[in-house]
């Protein structure tokens, strides 16, 4: 059989060497197959193979025909540097050189036919090699439905895919590698068999020694000669590649070899702490990455508290508190790591300096007690095993999570005050990383201790006299540098001095800011003095600082019960300490009311008027009083700051009874002066926009109105407007519906929630079109108050809206009679619309043409136009109304014979 096999050989090494080629191309995916026979080999195998049930007859019939009807082909060269194997049509009948070849093909042929003859056994065993696997073959398990790849491989190569990295890997990264694989010579057959291959590395996945969570990649295309052959994609870790093109699939026979991308993707909870790691792909291929360096960063605290841990800095540690009753101090330490990888294995210890003692039972990961078994003692410190205590609790270190360890010692006040340094240090993946934390105390002043105040009164009204004490110091500590500030609300009036004892440098008073010596009041609170202590001496004395301040006989705007507060501050550059007094008082405030009220719009000459009423107390008569207004003006509400003009020459004052009442205008003061005043009055004001108020986007207009008496600031009133148009805004639409032949029409009046200055409740009348009726007589009526107040004071949102009123229209001629759409909606939250001021109303309702109508355009082939008006009325006079017209055409069949005719539908415009 061996020998047979060479005679085929040599018979077709001439025509090997002529038409071996090299097949290959790049693609999404390459995968290239070397031809190393000729075809006319590959042609005479299969002759061979179907000679075995065949006569002898049939054989060189066979021959005969392998001879004759060979297709030769030839070798072209590609776009590219590859060559490919291309059909060719037959050659003409003059001799070419591809005749030449095929001549001796045909010769070398019939020589080994000659040879060939032999026993049916041997020619049994000369069988196609994928036809009769060996023992060794046949212990592969097919898929069914796939070929195993990993079975038909002679070798495999694994690297990393351009631009990836093999070194510095992160652990929770993924990692995109590149195959290359050669299909064995004897496996081509199998590969026929089944085009499509499957290369499984779930066990590569699912080993428990392994890093990986899984595979994934996009897949991609099977390229050869710039042609597809098929796909390859990666689904269930396996990347599975399918032929599509078989005719090119078969026609190969060895040398068959190929690439394909995927990733790699890493599980950092697998991955842990290794510095590196090997994979042993399927067939034989390795390939090592090494990770980044495993790190930990963290920090190191102490304090007196968790939450007064100073930093790792070194910053002073306040030696004055938390004293315990034997005289040491109690320290709150902390320390903080996070891992940049998962690891296997934490441990801290920390080292105790200055005779600190560990407070037993204090050790804490992430606020949980660790249990003893973790921790180990020593004279002078003590080591926890954070990563068996994780383990003990099925969890472990994880990467990118902050641990951190709290756990408090107690130190002699001697070794605190000499100062110490406490280090941490952590190990792990056989590296240990420490940090530390400086105790560098300083002798501190406790600051709530330095300063008390306290405060007496005489009363609780107008006139009551308050007494203010403030002591500085009562532990005689050096007060060198610090300063002292006192704050308190403005509704007061220092009396006296403010003195202070014993003298500091000579001398006995401080300065008070001079607005508490003034009798304009407010509810804000200011500074009354502030001294610092010069630091280039020694103020240890305990001092006394007191003042007087009285609540005043007349108080303005101020009046009613209001909150009184004084408070006093000791401070320097390490800290603060304060001390706060407050108490009630009743203020008599004055004998009279002002107040200011939005008049009117002048539109045309851009005027808005504005009353002012002062009311008087019956049996009240005020002397030498005086009203400032001042106009504003702004286009949008938060800047309504420009400078209006008021219109001296036009304002007028009145009583109640509309008598008027004397008055001087004071245009340089922007005041309106009265001698004197026994009743209530009321100012009307006109005050002029310099800019046009109905051409602003927005335009909003304020006025303040401040009484004085006596030259003395009073009460204050203030009024804003915002300029609405007066006109109803109202819309209307229409839909068509073809299957029930009705219109749908949607009035909408005061879509933006407009607020007017005159409300009245909303009258609806619609006038049908001609030749329409209402198809339904139910109307649907929603309101939206935007969350606006309607005349009882209730907020109206959108619940009658999604809970609309259905109203019974009344029609008569053609027209739906005013309909109050305030009224009939559900009984919800006992609140209803009760005028259009604020609120958007929403009509909906159906019409249909009457049957008088459909009989009229019956036929006519012209387009009808309906045109519907809608009206809002205040139930008199019309506020704006809404037009829609809607076209309907009228489209009928003309029959010429008695085949069946779909008709159209009916054609319906609107504009």
């Amino acid at each position: 059989m061996k020998n047979n096999s060479f005679k085929r050989l040599i018979a077709s090494a001439a025509i090997a060497v002529l038409l071996a080629c090299n097949i290959g191309d790049a693609g999404t995916s390459v995968v290239s197959y070397a031809a190393a026979a000729t075809t006319e080999q590959a042609a005479e195998e299969k002759t061979e193979k179907a000679e075995k049930a065949e006569t002898s007859q049939e054989k060189e019939v066979r021959k005969e025909e392998s001879e004759t009807k060979e297709t030769p082909r030839e070798v072209t060269e590609d776009s590219g540097t590859d060559e490919t194997i291309k059909e060719t049509p037959e050659a003409p009948a003059e001799e070419t050189a591809e005749e030449e070849t095929e001549e001796k093909a045909s010769e070398a042929a019939a020589g080994e036919q000659e040879i060939k003859e032999e026993t049916e056994e041997e020619t049994d065993q000369a069988q196609d090699a994928s036809a009769a696997p060996s023992e060794e073959e046949e212990d592969i398990a097919v898929p069914a439905g796939s070929t195993s790849l990993t079975g038909m491989i002679e070798s495999i190569q694994v690297g990393p895919k351009t631009g990836q990295s093999t070194t510095d890997v992160p652990r929770d990264d993924k990692v995109s590698v590149s195959v290359s694989y050669k299909i064995s010579d004897s496996k081509v057959g199998e590969a026929q068999a089944n085009p499509e291959w499957e290369y499984d590395l779930t066990d590569m996945v699912n080993d428990p020694d392994g890093i990986l969570s899984s595979i994934s990649g996009a897949g991609g295309e099977i390229m050869q000669g710039g042609s597809s052959r098929g796909t390859y994609r990666i689904e269930d870790n396996k990347v599975i590649l399918t032929i599509t093109d078989l005719n090119w699939l078969n026609a190969q026979e060895s040398n068959v070899s190929g690439t394909f991308d995927f990733s790699l993707n890493l599980d950092a909870d697998k991955v842990k702490d290794r510095g590196g790691y090997t994979f042993n792909f399927p067939g034989g291929g390795d390939f090592h990455i090494d990770f980044e360096e495993v790190k930990v960063s963290g920090e190191k605290k102490v304090g007196t508290r968790y939450n007064q841990q100073a930093t790792s800095d070194g910053s002073n540690f306040d030696v004055t508190s938390e004293k315990n009753d034997d005289g040491t101090y109690t320290l709150y330490y902390s320390a903080r790591v996070k891992p940049n990888a998962t690891l296997s294995g934490l441990s801290m210890t920390d080292t105790l300096t200055g005779s600190q003692t560990l407070v037993a039972g204090s050790i804490q990961l992430n606020g949980t007690a660790i249990p003893s078994d973790y921790i180990s003692t020593s004279g002078d410190g003590f080591t926890a095993d954070l990563g068996a205590y994780l383990a003990s609790t099925g969890s472990s270190v994880k990467k990118d999570t902050d641990y951190t360890v709290t756990y408090q010692t107690t130190i002699p006040e001697s070794a605190l005050k000499s100062g110490q340094a406490n280090t941490a240090a952590f190990t792990y993946a056989g590296k240990t990383d420490s940090f530390t934390t400086n105790i560098t105390p300083v002798s501190k002043k406790n600051y709530d201790s330095l300063v008390k105040k306290s405060m007496s009164a005489d009363g609780d009204g107008a006139g009551a006299v308050i007494t203010y004490t403030i002591t500085v110091n009562p532990e005689h500590a050096d007060m060198a540098g610090m300063t002292i500030s006192d704050t308190m609300t403005d509704l007061q009036l220092l009396e006296g001095d403010i003195t202070i004892s014993p003298a500091v440098n000579g001398m006995t008073t401080l300065t008070p800011d001079a607005r508490f010596s003034d009798d304009e009041l407010s509810t804000n609170s200011y500074e009354v003095f502030k001294y610092t202590f010069p630091s280039d001496g020694t103020f240890t004395d305990t001092y006394t600082i007191t003042y007087k301040t009285k609540i005043p006989e007349s108080s303005g705007s101020i009046e009613g019960k209001q909150k009184v507060e004084n408070t006093v501050k000791v401070e320097d550059e390490d800290g603060e300490g304060t001390s706060h007094v407050e108490d009630q008082f009743t203020f008599p405030g004055e004998p009279y009311g002002v107040g200011k009220k939005f008049s009117s719009w002048d539109t045309d000459n851009n005027v808005i008027n504005w009353t002012i009423t002062l009311t008087v107390e019956e049996g009240t008569t005020l002397s030498n009083i005086s009203i400032q207004d001042i106009p504003y003006y702004g286009l949008d509400q938060w800047n309504i700051n420009r400078d209006a003009e008021v219109l001296w020459d036009e304002i007028t004052v009145t009583d109640t009874d509309e008598n008027a009442v004397a008055f001087t205008p004071d245009p340089a003061n922007k005041s309106i002066k009265f001698d004197q005043v026994d009743k209530t009055i009321i100012i009307h004001v006109p005050t002029k926009s310099p800019v046009s108020i109905t051409e602003q986007a927005d335009f909003w207009a304020k006025n303040t109105a401040q009484v004085f008496m006596d030259g003395k600031k009073g009460k204050t009133a203030e009024a804003v407007k915002r300029y609405v148009s007066q006109t109803v805004d109202m819309s209307k639409n229409v839909s068509y519906d073809e299957a029930s032949k009705e219109w749908t029409w949607t009035v909408v009046i005061n879509p933006t929630n407009a607020e007017f200055d005159e409300d009245y409740v909303p009258y609806f009348t619609d006038q049908l079109p001609e030749g329409m009726e209402l198809a339904d007589s139910t109307i649907t009526v929603g309101c939206n108050g935007g969350g606006h107040t309607n005349a009882q004071g209730q907020v109206i949102w959108g619940t009658h809206e999604d809970n609309p009123a259905k109203v019974t229209a009344d029609v008569q001629n053609g027209t739906i009679q005013p309909i109050d759409l305030t009224k009939g909606y559900p009984d919800i939250y006992n609140a209803w619309p009760t005028g259009i001021s604020g609120m958007k109303y929403t009509i909906t309702y159906k019409t249909k043409l009457s049957a008088d109508e459909i009989a009229r355009i019956k036929g006519n082939t012209e387009e009808q136009t309906y045109n519907n008006v809608a009206s809002v009325t205040d139930g008199t006079n019309v506020k704006n109304t809404a037009e829609k017209e809607t076209t309907y055409k009228y489209k009928f069949l003309e029959k010429s014979d008695n085949s069946p005719e779909k008709l159209d539908k009916d054609i319906i415009e609107y504009s």
